[in-house]
């Protein structure tokens, strides 16, 4: 399972890896909106995720 802080070769089919690399683009979440800060959640008395983080709470997802 790729972390969003993975390339886009762990993200995407290798078509669309070469077709991006071709071209020159290159994907990034701005930081302000990666979840980095765990703001993006909904409060602790109303998430049912158990976690305390964005990353564990993607680990519950899976």
């Amino acid at each position: 399972m790729p972390l969003i802080t993975d390339t886009i070769d762990l993200w995407l089919p290798p078509r669309i890896v070469e077709a991006l690399h071709t071209h020159g683009k290159q994907l990034r979440v701005p930081h302000e909106v990666d979840g980095s800060r765990g703001q993006f959640r909904a409060p602790r008395t109303a998430c049912l995720l158990k976690a305390s983080s964005d990353y564990e709470a993607r680990l519950n997802v899976a």
